[in-house]
């Protein structure tokens, strides 16, 4: 068995090797057809369009645009001897100390946390089609093995009733065949059903269903990558991080890099409240004319005003606080996330490996289930066995094969889900 269960590895391990060297996988093709299906896929332009806008607006001298202010006097409405004063003025607002910097890294790092969703949304994605992938394929297979059963059924049905109509089996055979027959037409049935669930599945994914691929493990590790070490943290290369290494793996993952950017969007923003202790002043500039009696020449005169606000005190302190907060629990969310995704990453690979032994396993059990089923067959056609003893022998086979059918897929889907957990999209 443990001969079984390192050929199974090897045989298993070759197929992604040769995925490798084809330009797309069926399952990676369906994933870019699903994620440009995505509302988020469609905006994504727009959005990174308005990211680099407010970078550009975080790096000009004024801290908003500038306003203009129109004013106008006159006697008009008492005295009406033709006084009229007329103003115009420009008012340009000034940043902060240390805002227009906080601004940009702001800016910058919405632009940041903007790219890390888009690619949490896609690494969403593949584990809902991953999912709905495997689903389909293993009811594609199933379906297959119940018609199969049921042909064979059939035809031993066939077969008993025409031993029956010579003499030579009982006809309590035929109706036990005929039970059989019965079945395996509800297996048929039943798989059928879940088949439909399953393609419904595929198509509101992709829009379609595509033609039915072969069962074909994804791709190896991307270089440098060991399957040992990227599943156990303590042994996983590493990147420096404040609160402590942090394993490369992680580091690169849509989830873990999600947060992160939120934690130091957070902190970004934090400084930006800070720097922001009162409204900004502004810059004027006007000028204005007099003129005291209509008729007469007007005056006029040029000013220069600076506004200084002052502190805005409680609605400062209301700003901090709620900035605080969001830093304090992006965090914590980011440590919960670390052991979160490392947990899930071994279990991703303890899984797989058990499906590799399982594998090998029913490997085994199917290959000898099939040669005692041939071996009843030939004893049943010689007379030398009842038919109860030959459908236990057929049972078995069935079930053999189906497992083994199971185990395969399950291996391979135990594989995506390792990829999955490890924040690596379909290739």
């Amino acid at each position: 068995m443990r001969y079984l269960f390192w050929v199974a590895l090897l045989i298993i391990g070759s197929a992604p090797l040769r995925a490798q060297e084809t330009p797309a996988s069926p399952l990676a093709e369906a994933y870019e057809r699903a994620w440009r299906r995505q509302p988020a896929a469609h905006g994504q332009a727009w959005r990174q369009q308005a990211g680099a806008a407010q970078q550009v607006a975080a790096g000009q001298w004024l801290a908003a645009p500038p306003s203009v202010a129109l004013a106008q006097r006159s006697d008009h409405f008492n005295r009406n001897r033709g006084a009229t004063e007329r103003e115009i003025g420009l008012a340009l607002p000034l940043w902060l100390p240390g805002e227009r910097p906080a601004a940009q890294a702001v800016a910058t790092g919405e632009a940041a946390a903007l790219a890390g969703q888009l690619a949490y949304e896609r690494w969403q994605l593949a584990a809902t089609l991953r999912r709905a992938w495997w689903a389909w394929l293993l009811a594609e297979q199933e379906m297959g093995l119940a018609e199969s059963r049921r042909q064979a059924a059939s035809q031993l049905a066939d077969d008993v009733g025409q031993r029956v109509a010579a003499g030579d089996l009982a006809p309590a055979d035929e109706h036990l065949a005929g039970g059989v027959l019965a079945v395996a037409s509800a297996a048929v049935a039943e798989t059928r059903q879940a088949l439909l669930d399953a393609r419904q599945t595929v198509r509101r994914l992709l829009g379609h269903l595509p033609p039915l691929p072969a069962v074909q493990p994804e791709n190896p590790l991307p270089p440098g990558w060991d399957a040992e070490a990227a599943g156990d943290g303590a042994n996983a290369p590493v990147a420096a991080r404040d609160d402590g290494p942090v394993p490369s793996w992680l580091g690169q993952h849509p989830a873990w890099r999600v947060i992160e950017q939120q934690a130091e969007l957070a902190r970004q923003q934090l400084a930006l409240r800070r720097s922001q202790d009162r409204d900004r002043p502004a810059l004027t500039l006007s000028t204005r004319i007099d003129q005291a009696v209509r008729g007469e020449a007007g005056e006029q005169t040029w000013a220069i005003a600076l506004h200084l606000p002052l502190s805005s005190g409680v609605r400062q302190q209301a700003a901090l606080a709620n900035a605080n907060a969001a830093l304090i629990e992006a965090s914590q969310q980011l440590s919960l996330q670390r052991e979160t995704l490392r947990l899930s990453a071994d279990l991703a690979l303890a899984q797989w490996q058990a499906a590799a032994q399982a594998l090998a396993a029913y490997g085994e059990r199917w290959r000898l289930a099939v040669r005692n089923q041939a071996d009843y067959a030939k004893a049943f056609r010689l007379g030398n066995i009842d038919l109860p003893s030959r459908l236990r022998a057929e049972q078995e086979a069935v079930e053999a094969e189906r497992r083994l059918l199971r185990a395969r897929i399950e291996q391979a889907q135990r594989w995506s889900d390792y990829r999955q957990a490890l924040g690596l999209l379909p290739e």
